[in-house]
């Protein structure tokens, strides 16, 4: 490249990202880093069948929805990584399956201990809120090797996140801003933050961030702060404690990360039953390879919904009972009314992945083999 580097922004750490992702771009590049992830393969390989539900578009629309998402460009200033690039090197459609070629960036960044690594290069993409960018390029400013927590006053935060004026009240602002940082932080990177808010004069005047050192965690495992997450959900602390540290055996503190999170989000009775089956794979978070068949509606009615629910069970599972029945009504009747967006809903060999937007119900039937 001999694009002059001082031309870019003098702050010490820079990101930005041209044209903006959008919502249902971020949730396809979700899937592909999973799929990714999980089988370290460049290509990823997608057939349309896959992305268009993701993308929710038309499938004559599929073209030019993946040819804008290729000409997506990152200019990046990140301690000492300098560069230029592109979320894929090319998107490859072949008869309808599609192969994802990612940038060298990208698969840097799944790799521990490189520097792409180190700065969580891929969560960028993914961010939610406007000001968790902002925010996680000044911690990895200031972030020192042996040391995992920053105190950064109020004024400063608010100064990083260019909302200097608004906010008077530390409520408000923690309210509206603070927490959906470290929510959309907490979920989306490698990273894991938590803050104490110190007072002085009887006023909120700074933060002190504690965040989960990951290099240190590859070696020895800590935790902590997945148990914190939990902590308010569970029955029994001791089956938790044994769940999490059973899964850290066999997998990285990242995935068990977003399963606990997913579990906390979708569960709707008994929070350490459904995190077993989660760790187990008996419910898989993004999506389930292992599919004799599936369909998929929409309802904007919740006791046709129920109705077509209970009708399916009766269809495909055995040893059927009354007792499954009034259990299920009951889960659908708090999912109906409850504050959840997405719900999993495991019986016999029967997957229901439901997404409620809006008033609008869309559920997947999914037969396991």
């Amino acid at each position: 490249m001999d694009k002059d580097f001082s031309l870019l922004p003098e702050r010490p750490c820079y990101m930005d990202i041209t044209p903006r992702i959008n919502t249902r771009e971020k949730k396809l590049l979700l899937f592909i880093f999973e799929t990714y992830k999980k089988y370290r393969k460049n290509p990823v390989k997608l057939p349309a069948e896959k992305i268009i539900p993701i993308l929710e578009i038309e499938k004559k629309d599929l073209n030019i929805s993946l040819e804008k998402l290729s000409k997506k460009r990152i200019s990046y200033y990140l301690a000492d990584l300098h560069g230029f690039s592109s979320l894929f090197s090319s998107i490859i459609n072949t008869s309808g399956n599609y192969s994802f070629f990612l940038s060298h960036e990208i698969t840097e960044s799944f790799n521990f201990g490189t520097k792409f690594y180190n700065c969580d290069f891929k969560s960028f993409f993914l961010f939610n809120e406007k000001g968790s960018p902002l925010f996680f390029l000044e911690i990895l400013k200031r972030k020192k090797d042996n040391k995992n927590e920053i105190t950064i006053s109020v004024t400063d935060l608010k100064n990083i996140l260019m909302i200097e004026d608004a906010y008077d009240r530390f409520y408000d602002f923690e309210r509206y801003i603070l927490k959906k940082i470290f929510y959309d932080i907490n979920l989306f990177s490698r990273f894991s933050f938590s803050y104490e808010k110190i007072k002085k004069e009887g006023r909120i005047s700074s933060l002190r961030i504690v965040f989960d050192d990951f290099d240190a965690i590859q070696e020895e495992p800590d935790i902590n702060h997945l148990i914190s997450l939990a902590k308010d959900h569970t029955e029994n602390y001791k089956k938790l404690l044994e769940l999490i540290s059973a899964a850290l055996k066999v997998k990285d503190t990242e995935t068990v990360k977003k399963e606990v999170i997913f579990s906390i989000e979708s569960y709707t009775q008994n929070f350490d039953r459904f995190l077993e089956k989660v760790f187990s794979g008996k419910i898989d978070i993004y999506e389930d390879l292992n599919i004799v068949n599936y369909f998929e509606k929409e309802y904007y009615n919740f006791y046709t919904f129920q109705s077509d629910v209970i009708k399916e069970l009766k269809n495909h599972t055995e040893n059927n009972s009354l007792f499954e029945y009034l259990s299920l009504s009951y889960e659908l009747y708090g999912f109906f009314y409850g504050k959840h967006s997405s719900y999993t809903k495991l019986i016999y060999n029967i997957i229901l992945k439901i997404l409620k937007i809006d008033s609008v119900f869309i559920v997947k039937f999914i037969y396991k083999i």
